[in-house]
């Protein structure tokens, strides 16, 4: 039996896995820097990561794993309103989905 194949493992065909590494990498960067860190040093990457956010919601996938990237992306803007548990099990479920639909293409 073969191992699955990691959906995002199809980055070089959609622009989508590459926006959304960065912008992992980045929240990632924020989150560690101190409370005190300032404008000046916070402002740039905030600023990096409005506009690869713009571009998600922007883009069409081109793959499973760039529909993961945007609907992971709208998950993150909806929960700023009304969210419940219900949203997060619809999420769920089209992420597996999709994920299965990126392994089974890649066999």
């Amino acid at each position: 039996m073969t191992a699955p194949r990691d959906a995002f493992a199809l980055g070089g065909i959609d622009p989508l896995i590459a926006l959304g590494a960065e912008k992992t990498a980045i929240t990632t960067q924020l989150d560690g820097l101190p409370d005190d860190a300032g404008e000046a040093v916070s402002g740039p990457l905030v600023n990096r990561l409005i506009e690869i956010e713009d571009r998600i919601a922007a883009a069409v996938p081109l793959s499973a794993a760039g529909a993961i990237v945007q609907i992971k992306r709208l998950t993150e803007y909806a929960r700023d309103f009304e969210w419940c548990e219900h949203h997060d099990s619809i999420v769920s479920n089209l992420i597996a989905g999709l994920e299965q639909l990126a392994e089974a293409g890649a066999r």
